[in-house]
């Protein structure tokens, strides 16, 4: 909101869900490249402030940027997958409402606004023993490669690397690196 705006950036439309007042105000909000912001179900921030000792324990859940919205991504993905509506999703009295269910937000004074955050809730570790006794991540990962390798065995007819299955039915994340 300072500066131009850069013309090769993609476009985004804002979050059809509103934090509102709990929105936290962002200078600048730059998503993935044009085609991927477009085929995307929905797009998330990665905003993340760090508590005076240097520790990220919360995140906004929304961040504002030229009146539009956007949600942090595991909001973004706990509302997709879960069906909620836009109008399940409100802020009311210091909590983010998201159908039935209240989450208490923090607020810090930065500057010279409120800024809303809720705790970071650290589920998984970043290893698990599997039922063979191996070490691996919680959740599985693919690189880039892999999938074009299977895409490409698939159209040749051959048995693909990876089994397009094991997406089904499951929630992706897509992340781009340099």
């Amino acid at each position: 909101q300072g500066g131009a705006r850069d013309a090769t950036a993609a476009r985004w439309n804002g979050s059809p869900y509103h934090a509102g007042s709990l929105a936290e105000p962002r200078p600048i909000v730059l998503p993935p490249y044009q085609a991927l912001t477009d085929g995307a179900a929905a797009l998330g921030h990665n905003f993340l402030p760090f508590d005076e000792d240097g520790v990220a324990r919360r995140m906004p859940p929304f961040v504002v940027n030229g009146g539009k919205e956007l949600a942090s991504l595991g909001v973004a993905t706990a509302l997709l997958a879960g069906g909620f509506r836009p109008e399940d999703v409100a802020a009311e009295d210091g909590m983010l409402r998201v159908g039935n269910r209240h989450i208490p937000m923090i607020r810090r004074r930065v500057g010279n606004h409120d800024e809303w955050s809720m705790l970071i809730n650290f589920r998984a570790p970043a290893l698990v023993r599997d039922a063979s006794g191996e070490w691996s991540r919680p959740y599985p990962a693919y690189e880039f490669r892999q999938l074009f390798a299977a895409e490409q065995e698939i159209l040749l007819g051959q048995k693909p690397r990876i089994d397009p299955a094991v997406f089904k039915d499951k929630v992706v994340f897509i992340g781009l690196t340099a």
